[in-house]
Formats: structure tokens, C-alpha cells, sequence
């Protein structure tokens, strides 16, 4: 019985101390914001020194801990994989509208939402970020969600909207002084521009822009600068410059390789045929990336690696893989969400704006009138207490008069009243003169109010009619493509006919020619079978299939029309049949180079479109060029005249026409 007593007294001692821990946590977590900037190491020790039994759950404490964790881990690169934690310094900040933290919390928030690949929820936690900057004014995080959608943005292909972004938060960071910042965000810019498409030399122009005036001189920043060469550069086929940069990168970097993208440089080096140095890269990215068989650039790497070392089937593998992880990623497909997402978001903002305004001026209207309302009521009250008064100062005076008060007297008090009566009238006149006055402005008031409704339907229908031309140039673009198609189409056809072309005359050029013009034309003939196989399988080639045919195409054409090729192709014929080509060089010395390799390609029995493609003609140009030729040749006067003219009209079935 004698403990009971003491209950009490450890009741208080419990809640002195608890006090006390948490005022000494609240002191922990001051010291932590004012070092962590300048010493993030010291600053994360304090933090996890800190018993979260300490911590009131729900309470401002906790909100500041999760905060300071989460921008702990933001400064050391190692996010963390779900927002739980910050996610409580957010919904605690917004309850309790602390303003500069619920701008950090979203932004971070949003940061760990991009890294785990939820971009609708990335976009609206920067959005929500910006919407509470709004009240701070802080210019260094609002350029941080710029930079932040940029990255969304480039993450789901819309490139454009990405660079735009990246811009608006370098110029920011210029304003404020960041200069390492402004660097990186301009680098971004540039990474943008190069994986758009048809961006590349811009790209380039950007960085060479940043090279020539130099914003920083921070090792890291301009290491990956040189570094972000490589990708635009490679795609314009400047192989060996984009290697040169590679090595400016590396002396930045203090010869260590500071970028993630691995297959990348891989990639890079098989430009520049270094092919153990990009096994090496795509074995470090097997080492090091436990993903790596679920990543399309490390399969485009290994792919042109093989292409290039002649692995046919390691090439089709890798092929294979690359189709399937396109198929399957999903990031393309959220592009027009995530767009629509920032739209809807201004457009709530615009609709909340303009209700708001409507409900302050209805609130406004409201109480002027319920103001008025009250003031006559009280004037009347006042009239009637007015009177009142006045009856029963007659009522005084009757008495007075029935008792014999003396007349002066009553006379002084209805004098002095009759006076006070006159101020009160007055001070009646002046306060219906005021609500006059109030009456007007809110008048004026309202007026105003209808000419800003008028400016904000104008600029909705301005709005529209931006949203028309954008439906325009929308239209336009796929005309655009439409055309693109065409003119693809009529490729495929030519690249067709000069394969099947190519196909029947092998064999019978092959005894003519030497190996280095066989190589080609056995690449053509190959080509030309995988083809028509391949097409007879399916109705449509796959994309990609198809695109690699093309440029294999158009790579052993070009093969075939280089000078050295040309001449031995000559040569060959030219032995074949009795040093014809030889003799017309002779006797008719008008010829030109461009001459003489159509009359080869016709001695060679090829036909009119694939003279065309091999001599470079227009083939609405051909006739004119062939009747031009052929009258040179007639009007020459040579001694084998007759011989020549049966060679420029010699059909690619190998016999002659007289037209």
C-alpha cells in the first residue's frame, strides 16, 4: 500500500524524462541541418545515433529525421527503393503546411519514384514540389524539379519536352550561381538533343559550345562532357573522334571510367575496331550489373560485336533479345501519360485559381451586403430609440408641468437634448455617407472582377486555338512519315531488283572478275536468298531484320562503286572482250571517268535501274544520258565506231537493240 503513493511522483519523473529525450533529439536534428550541407559523413553518424524509440510516432520529430535520412542518402547516391520513409516527412509537412519542407520531402520523393520506375508518380511529386515552392521562392530547388522532369521526360522518350526542362533549370542555376549544376544540366541538355532523332549535330554543337567557354572546372563534370560525345558521334558515324573524347574523358577521370553505360564505350570500340576492349566492357557489365541480360543496350553491343567478328549465330540471338526487350518495355508507353499528367495538373490549378477568385468575390459581395444590411438595420433601432426618448422627455415635461417644476429648467434639458439629438442625426448622415462610399467600391469592385473573367476567357480561347495548330502540325508530321514510308518502300523495291539482278549474274561475272568484286556479289547473292526466304516465311519482315538487310545492302553497293573495285571490274571486262573498254579510251579520248563506268556496268549486262544505282543517275535521267552517250560516240570518228555503238546498245540480256 505504502508504493501507491509513490505512483504519482513516477508518473512525472516518466514524463520529465521523455521530455527531456526528445528535446535533446529535436537539438540533434538542429545540429544535423546546420553540418550536413558542408560535412554529410558527420551528419550521418549523428542521425544514426539517434534511438527511434525517441521518436514520437506521427510527431514533427519523426517528419524531420525521415526528411534529414532521405537527403543523407541523396548526397552519398544510395536512394532508398520505396518512399515509406519519406513518405512521412510528406503527409506531415502538407498536414501541417511547413512550406520549405514539404518542398524537400516531395522533390525527394519524386526522385525515389523515378529511380523505382513509377514516372506518373515521379511527375506528380515534382509537380507538387513546385506547387509548395510557389510560397517559398526557393530558386535552387525549383531548378532541382526542373532537372528532375527533364530526367522523367527523357526517361520516356520525349525528348524534346526533356530538353526543355534541362534548359530552364540551367538558366536558373546560372541566375543563382550554381556553376557545376549549370554544367551538368546543359550536359543533359545535350544528351536530350543527341537521342532524339535527327538531333545529333546540335548535340554536338551544344558540347562543343561548353567546351569553348567552359562554365566550370570541376574534373568530373567536364570528364562527362567528353564522355557525352561519344553517343551523337557514333550515331553520325565520326567514329574515331568519338574515341579521341573517350580518352579526354579518361584523363579527366584520372584514367578510371566514371560512366554507367558500359555498353556504351563497348559499342564505341567496335567502331574503332578495338574488339578486346569491348569484350572487356561487356564482361565488366556482367560482373558488375546482375540485369544485364534484361538491358537492350548490352544486347545491341554484344550484336555488333558479332556482326562484326562474323558470328552469325550469336548475331541472331542477340537480335532476337533485343526485339523481345523492346516489346517489352514499357517506359515508351507512358509518354503521352506522363504529358497529360503535367497538363491536367496546370489545368486543375488554372479551374481552382479562377474558383477561388469567384468564391472570394461572392464571400467579398456577401458581407458588403450583410454590412449594409446591419448598418440600416442599427440606424433604424437607433430612430426608434431616438423617439422613444423624445416620448418620454414629453412625458417628463407633462409631469413636470402637473408638478409645478419650474418652466426653465425643462426648457434647459430639452435645449441640451434637442443638441444631442442634432449630433446624432449628424453622425446618422456621415455613416450613411460612408456606406455609400462602400457601396461604390464594391461596385468598382465587381466591375473589375467581370473584366478579369473576360481576360481569362480570352486566354482559354487562345489556348484552343494552340491546341488547333497543334492538332495541325500533328497532321502535318504524319504526312511527313507517310511520305517517309513511301520513299522507303520504293528502296526496298530497288534493293530487290538489284539483288535478284546481282543473284543471276554471279555466276556468270565470277569467272570474269577478281575475289575482291566476287566478295560482294556473294554478299549480294546471300542477301538476296535470306530475303526471299525469309519473305516467303511471313508477310512482313521484322523491323529491325529489315533495317539491317538495308544498310548490309547499301554498304556492299557502295563497296562495289568504290574506285578500286571499279577499275579491277574493268579491267576483267576488258580482257573478256578484247580490250574493248581499253580501245574506246583510245580512240575516243572525250570520255569522261562517269562514261565509261556506264558503258561498264551495260557491257556487264546490268539493266537499267541498276545502272542507275551503281553510277549514281537519276533514273528519269537515264534515257537522256544514254542518248547523250551514244551520239558522243557516233559523231567520234573512231575507226571501231560500228563496235562501240553495238556496246552502248547492248541489252542487259546481253544482245542488242537498235533504239
Amino acid at each position: 500500500m505504502k508504493f501507491l503513493r509513490y505512483i504519482p511522483l513516477l508518473i512525472i519523473f516518466s514524463f520529465v524524462l521523455s521530455g527531456c529525450g526528445r528535446d535533446e533529439v529535436s537539438r540533434t536534428l538542429d545540429r544535423v541541418e546546420q553540418i550536413q550541407e558542408e560535412y554529410p559523413d558527420s551528419a550521418l553518424k549523428l542521425l544514426e545515433s539517434i534511438d527511434a524509440d525517441m521518436l514520437k510516432p506521427g510527431g514533427e520529430s519523426e517528419a524531420r529525421y525521415c526528411l534529414l535520412i532521405t537527403r543523407a542518402h541523396a548526397i552519398d547516391h544510395t536512394f532508398d527503393t520505396t518512399d515509406s520513409i519519406i513518405g512521412k516527412a510528406v503527409r506531415y509537412f502538407e498536414a501541417e503546411k511547413l512550406h520549405g519542407y514539404a518542398v524537400e520531402s516531395n522533390f525527394y520523393r519524386a526522385q525515389i519514384l523515378l529511380l523505382t520506375g513509377d514516372y506518373p508518380g515521379a511527375m506528380k511529386g515534382a509537380l507538387k514540389s513546385l506547387e509548395w515552392n510557389e510560397k517559398v521562392g526557393n530558386r535552387r530547388f525549383e531548378a532541382k524539379n526542373y532537372d528532375l522532369i527533364g530526367g522523367i521526360y527523357n526517361d520516356v522518350y520525349n525528348h524534346q519536352q526533356a530538353a526543355s526542362y534541362y534548359r530552364k533549370a540551367a538558366d536558373i542555376f546560372h541566375e543563382i550561381g550554381r556553376r557545376k549544376n549549370e554544367l551538368f544540366s546543359r550536359i543533359s541538355v545535350a544528351q536530350a538533343y543527341s537521342q532524339d532523332d535527327f538531333m545529333e549535330e546540335r548535340s554536338i554543337a551544344l558540347l562543343d559550345s561548353i567546351s569553348d567557354n567552359p562554365i566550370d572546372d570541376d574534373s568530373i563534370g567536364l570528364g562527362l562532357l567528353h564522355n557525352t560525345y561519344i553517343y551523337p558521334l557514333s550515331l553520325l558515324k565520326r567514329h574515331r573522334e568519338a574515341y579521341d573524347h573517350y580518352r579526354k574523358a579518361l584523363e579527366y577521370w584520372g584514367g578510371v571510367n566514371l560512366q554507367e553505360s558500359k555498353p556504351l564505350v563497348a559499342d564505341m570500340f567496335i567502331n574503332v575496331c578495338m574488339y578486346d576492349s569491348a569484350r572487356h566492357y561487356l564482361e565488366l557489365e556482367r560482373m558488375e550489373n546482375p540485369d544485364y541480360d534484361n538491358d537492350v543496350n548490352y544486347h545491341y553491343a554484344l550484336c555488333n560485336l558479332a556482326d562484326s567478328l562474323g558470328d552469325i549465330p550469336l548475331y541472331y540471338e542477340e537480335l532476337r533479345k533485343m526485339t523481345e526487350l523492346e516489346r517489352g518495355n514499357l517506359r515508351g508507353a507512358v509518354r503521352e501519360e506522363i504529358s497529360l499528367i503535367e497538363r491536367d495538373y496546370h489545368r486543375e490549378r488554372a479551374e481552382k485559381e479562377h474558383l477561388r477568385s469567384v468564391r472570394n468575390r461572392l464571400v467579398y459581395v456577401s458581407l458588403t451586403l450583410i454590412l449594409v444590411i446591419v448598418g440600416v438595420f442599427a440606424f433604424i433601432i437607433y430612430r426608434m430609440r431616438n423617439r422613444l426618448r423624445m416620448k418620454e422627455l414629453q412625458n417628463r415635461e407633462s409631469e413636470a408641468r402637473m408638478k409645478g417644476e419650474t418652466a426653465a429648467r425643462l426648457e434647459a434639458e430639452a435645449r441640451s437634448e434637442n443638441e444631442r439629438l442634432q449630433r446624432l442625426e449628424a453622425e446618422t448622415r456621415s455613416e450613411n455617407e460612408r456606406l455609400q462610399r462602400l457601396e461604390a467600391e464594391t461596385r468598382s469592385e465587381n466591375e473589375r472582377l467581370q473584366r478579369q473573367e473576360a481576360e481569362a476567357r480570352s486566354e482559354n480561347e487562345r489556348l484552343r486555338r494552340i491546341e488547333a495548330e497543334t492538332r495541325a502540325r500533328n497532321a502535318e508530321l504524319q504526312r511527313s512519315e507517310e511520305e517517309a514510308r513511301k520513299e522507303r518502300a520504293e528502296a526496298i523495291e530497288r534493293m530487290e531488283a538489284l539483288m535478284v539482278e546481282t543473284a543471276g549474274l554471279k555466276d556468270s561475272l565470277s569467272m570474269k572478275v577478281d575475289k575482291s568484286l566476287r566478295m560482294p556479289l556473294n554478299v549480294l547473292d546471300s542477301l538476296c536468298k535470306d530475303y526471299f526466304r525469309l519473305k516467303g516465311e511471313k508477310d512482313e519482315l521484322p523491323e529491325e531484320r529489315l533495317k539491317n538487310m538495308m544498310t548490309t545492302f547499301k554498304r556492299e553497293v557502295e563497296n562495289m562503286k568504290s574506285p578500286e573495285n571499279v577499275a579491277v571490274w574493268q579491267a576483267a571486262l576488258d580482257a573478256a572482250n578484247d580490250g574493248l573498254l581499253s580501245k574506246m579510251k583510245e580512240q575516243i579520248p572525250s570520255l569522261k571517268e562517269r562514261d565509261v563506268r556506264m558503258l561498264t556496268c551495260i557491257l556487264a549486262g546490268y539493266s537499267m535501274r541498276s545502272v542507275c544505282l551503281l553510277c549514281d543517275i537519276k533514273e528519269g535521267n537515264y534515257y537522256n544520258r544514254w542518248y547523250r552517250l551514244k551520239k558522243r560516240i557516233e559523231k567520234s570518228g573512231a575507226k571501231d565506231v560500228e563496235l562501240f555503238r553495238r556496246v552502248i546498245n547492248r541489252t542487259p540480256s546481253g544482245k542488242t537493240s537498235d533504239k
